[in-house]
């Protein structure tokens, strides 16, 4: 029968020597023929009843490596089961420098094997949680609902002739280019909103929109940041032309259940 010995234990490492003799080879070398003869077709013979000798002669260098394949596996199974080891990885196996492997000879090799650590389920109901609840001041929820109904306001289209203001959104056509002559992708655009007085275009452009009507032709002198995301405008002056083509004004949110 198959043996094995622990040669070295370190952490959740093990390092087995496993014997596996030549008599359990055998049996797994002639299951494996037998398996062979109910399906090979041999002149002479019907198919499950060739003679095992001729098998053997025909087939027995063939299966070598599926044997073998079979014998490690079951004796790794077999070694891990009585070791009470439940692998995390699947083990590596080496076989000894002077082994040659065949039916008439013990087979040894070395298992290494990375094993699962024994949990201890603790006993939940000794434990006691403390829910933490966050106090918050009426003041904070008001600002925040406030920001959210800021946040979440519609435009609607302005229909009268009167000058841009700081809160209005106007949608823009632009297009521009740096006092150097080039231009790079968007720097140009049709019906692009735009919130005045938002920051959230480069620094003075919303302010040169602010006080013009619809229809109006702009010319908005700015100059990039230097920090600016695009590294080949950072720091350049640009000019864009742009013609307003719509203004909206936005309407005020009630803060209600609804909302």
């Amino acid at each position: 029968m198959t043996t094995s010995a622990v040669v070295k234990k370190e952490g959740l490492t093990t390092v087995i020597e496993v014997t596996v003799p030549a008599m359990d080879i055998a049996k797994t070398v002639k299951r494996e023929l037998e398996s062979y003869g109910k399906k090979v077709k041999i002149d002479g013979f019907r198919p499950g009843k060739v003679p095992m000798p001729i098998l053997k002669q025909k087939y027995g260098h063939m299966i070598l490596g599926e044997v073998l394949e079979k014998t490690v596996q079951e004796a790794n199974a077999k070694v891990l089961k009585e070791q009470d080891i439940r692998p995390a990885l699947q083990p590596k196996v080496e076989l000894k420098d002077d082994q040659k492997f065949d039916e008439n000879s013990d087979l040894k090799y070395t298992m290494t094997v990375e094993g699962l650590p024994a949990i201890t389920v603790m006993d939940l109901t000794k434990i006691a949680i403390e829910k933490p609840i966050a106090k918050v001041e009426d003041k904070v929820i008001d600002e925040t609902l406030e920001r959210l109904a800021k946040n979440n306001r519609s435009f609607v289209k302005v229909e009268e002739s009167r000058a841009t203001k700081k809160g209005d959104t106007v949608l823009i056509d632009f297009d521009g280019k740096t006092k150097e002559g080039f231009a790079v992708e968007g720097m140009s655009g049709k019906a692009m909103p735009v919130e005045l007085g938002a920051g959230g275009l480069i620094p003075g452009f919303e302010d040169q929109l602010m006080g013009k009507k619809v229809g109006d032709d702009v010319t908005v002198d700015v100059n990039f940041p230097d920090d600016y995301h695009q590294k080949e405008l950072a720091g350049k002056p640009a000019i864009f032309e742009c013609k307003l083509v719509e203004l909206r004004e936005a309407s005020e949110t009630k803060i209600d259940d609804e909302m």
